[in-house]
């Protein structure tokens, strides 16, 4: 316990020097500040997870939605092609 006298601040009431008492404030202090830090660098990590989570899904999203496009194409594609031959040969054609 310290004295309330800044003359005798080196001194607590017993006499002895609180210097240990400073050191060990200073080293809980430091300690809570690294623990909050660690906590405060936790919560980045997993704020970049989600975030990098989130960009996965989201690219997954799109490669699907572009693998489905592309199968419409295709399949458009195949349609007109089939038309084509059936309506470009004449023999099949019942018009005549």
């Amino acid at each position: 316990m310290q004295t309330p006298f800044p003359q005798d601040r080196d001194l607590d009431f017993n006499g002895e020097s609180s210097d240990e008492e400073d050191e060990e404030n200073v080293i809980d202090k430091k300690q809570n500040s690294e623990s909050e830090e660690s906590s405060d660098e936790d919560e980045e990590d997993e704020d970049e997870l989600e975030l990098l989570r989130e960009y996965a899904k989201i690219k997954k999203e799109r490669e699907e939605e572009q693998r489905s496009r592309e199968l419409e194409k295709v399949e458009e594609l195949k349609k007109r092609q089939q038309e084509e031959v059936l309506t470009g040969n004449p023999l099949l054609n019942e018009d005549f």
